[in-house]
């Protein structure tokens, strides 16, 4: 089946690329399914490792091995969402003062 341009029924959060997924999974409420936040699995890990980092739930250096882990560097970020590759630029930064954690997505 070929999808056409007005089938794109979501936008990554991490990238903004768009891009269909079934919303039927929406339907269940015990879970949220990542193919509604995101495009791909690696980018629903990133967005998990910057949703905890936000939350203070891991500290720079946990979310930079983290990341590190699913092969995300400072070379590799430069197709996200500018607020995105902003904040993980920052995160991945050697500076390990911690900065101040707002809203980045």
């Amino acid at each position: 089946m070929t999808m056409n341009k007005s089938s794109k029924n979501h936008t990554c959060i991490i990238c903004g690329k768009d891009y269909h997924s079934c919303d039927s999974c929406n339907q269940i409420a015990s879970f949220t399914p990542w193919r509604i936040i995101c495009d791909t699995l690696e980018h629903y890990q990133i967005y998990l490792v910057i949703l905890d980092y936000q939350q203070n739930k891991i500290n720079k250096e946990e979310a930079q091995m983290m990341l590190h882990n699913i092969g995300v560097n400072v070379n590799t970020i430069d197709n996200f969402k500018p607020s995105v590759s902003d904040l993980l630029k920052d995160i991945l930064s050697e500076d390990n003062s911690e900065p101040e954690i707002g809203d980045g997505m």
